[in-house]
């Protein structure tokens, strides 16, 4: 994992000149779920948001059913007004990105505080997820999401690989791709569940995984034999910034190094 945090908020404010770049798109939508959380908004196909994402003016639902209702005047609970003018989800607010062309949802932030799920950098005052304070990456400009860290330790939602040079959240463990750069200790000893399927490629996935349209395996194994098997057509190709917000709802895609940026390991790039 890497993570360019200064450079991606020079990109961003670029961008910011004209529409943000794809940011306003429609995301991909979350993986199917039977329940969910007290926490969580449940979409008509059955998928979980967080419940901060609704009224936050991206179509989080495949219909779109999170931004329906939502007050005008920005007086939701998890709504900020932008421009002026604009509505915004609370969750852009002092989040490191460039959301306002007026650049005033990152003004103002050693007053803010920070969402559910996240800590505050020291000097700018970013609010950057918990899952990547002692990660071994630099999040914070000034480092402070590096500092203080025991050595050898790692939150109960974290893996502390081999080595001990780095933690990696749990999620990353047997799912086919070396977070543990020297050692691949999260990729040893992986075995399936009685409710995974065993990818020829490697990793473990969910069972619900299979024949949903995503080719979650890399080589399609996964979509094979399926009845009412999708079309063969390509998907959205998402910018940095989708994969960034995509990442900060309950139930994230994880991240990989690719050329200096980071991009979604099941969504950018590739057909189904």
């Amino acid at each position: 994992m890497f993570r360019c945090t200064s450079v991606v908020l020079s990109v961003i404010a670029i961008l910011a000149t004209g529409i943000a770049g794809n940011k306003y798109l429609p995301k991909p939508f979350h993986k199917k779920q039977v329940a969910c959380g007290a926490d969580e908004f449940k979409c008509n196909n059955n998928a979980c948001i967080g419940a901060d994402r609704v009224c936050d003016t991206h179509r989080d639902c495949s219909t779109g059913e999170d931004e329906v209702g939502c007050p005008t005047d920005c007086s939701g609970p998890h709504q900020f007004k932008c421009d002026g003018t604009k509505c915004f989800g609370v969750v852009d607010r002092c989040d490191g990105f460039y959301d306002c062309h007026d650049y005033t949802d990152e003004a103002d932030c050693a007053g803010f505080e920070c969402t559910s799920g996240r800590v505050r950098c020291e000097t700018s005052h970013a609010c950057i997820l918990e899952s990547w304070k002692c990660d071994g990456d630099v999040d914070c400009e000034d480092h402070s999401d590096e500092k203080g860290c025991v050595t050898g330790s790692c939150s109960a939602t974290q893996f502390l690989c081999a080595d001990a040079s780095k933690c990696i959240p749990k999620d990353y463990l047997c799912d086919g791709d070396n977070d543990c750069k020297t050692d691949h200790s999260d990729e040893i000893g992986c075995s399936c569940t009685a409710t995974q399927f065993k990818c020829p490629t490697g990793p473990c996935i969910p069972q619900t995984y299979l024949c949903d349209g995503d080719n979650d395996c890399g080589d399609m194994s996964d979509e094979q034999n399926c009845p009412d098997q999708p079309p063969n057509v390509c998907r959205d190709v998402l910018t940095f910034e989708d994969c960034h917000r995509m990442n900060q709802t309950t139930h994230p895609v994880c991240l990989i190094q690719a050329d200096g940026n980071k991009f979604c390991r099941k969504y950018c790039g590739f057909c189904h």
